[in-house]
């Protein structure tokens, strides 16, 4: 199964879902969402390999909510994430790793009428498929990164309260590996004696996004149609 299939895959699975749960009533809100990452991948024991330093990306996601609570809902996304890092050794090298990933997040509420904003948590795992692998530099390691793997993530955000269906957001996560991404041995060609040493690559990165939700029609009718005076009860 080639990448334009996965996609087209992943695409009926999130409209099917979003169909079955419209018709039960459970959907709350579909939305989108983009901005920048700032990762770098870190190595252990990192004191014979390079300098790691932070490299930015971009990210972009499709977003759905379930759920009316006014404090609990579950979000599940769709993004597509430039990770990686950038390497030290004289000079720059970029080691760029894209994902599509999977994010289920358990999001908490805080509403209060006196506020112009609510603020939320967001809290979850991501599933990482490896989409683009370019490295400039150690590809015997980046290319031995699993195709699938996990990642924890937590965010902060504040939506902006209006009178309309469209809501528009900001957020801020932090994503860590919760294996790493590569594990296993290194041949360290950097040294007056070459070794075998076992290493381990965590990533860790900030994630900074903009984007806007729609809520669905049903969800708003209780909270901003008026109630209808029928005195005569016909």
């Amino acid at each position: 199964m080639n990448i334009a299939h996965r996609k087209l895959l992943i695409l009926f699975f999130i409209l099917n879902t979003a169909s079955i749960a419209m018709r039960a009533q459970i959907l709350d809100a579909v939305g989108i969402a983009g901005g920048i990452t700032y990762g770098t991948q870190e190595w252990y024991p990192s004191e014979f390999n390079t300098q790691e330093k932070f490299l930015l990306g971009f990210n972009g996601a499709g977003l759905v909510e379930f759920f009316h609570s006014p404090v609990f809902r579950w979000r599940v996304e769709i993004e597509y994430n430039q990770m990686g890092s950038k390497e030290l050794i004289y000079q720059y090298y970029t080691n760029r790793t894209t994902y599509l990933t999977l994010n289920n997040y358990l999001k908490m509420q805080f509403p209060n009428d006196q506020w112009f904003i609510t603020p939320y948590l967001l809290i979850g795992p991501r599933i990482e498929y490896l989409l683009i692998n370019s490295p400039q530099i150690y590809p015997q390691v980046l290319g031995a990164f699993p195709k699938i793997y996990f990642t924890a993530a937590a965010g902060v955000g504040f939506e902006f309260k209006n009178n309309t269906v469209i809501r528009p957001f900001t957020e801020f996560f932090f994503n860590h590996d919760v294996l790493p991404s590569y594990h296993g041995t290194y041949y360290n060609t950097h040294t007056a004696i070459p070794y075998d040493e076992p290493q381990n690559i965590f990533y860790q990165g900030y994630e900074w996004r903009i984007g806007a939700r729609y809520i669905f029609v049903y969800k708003l009718k209780s909270k901003y149609c008026p109630k209808v005076e029928n005195p005569a009860h016909n």
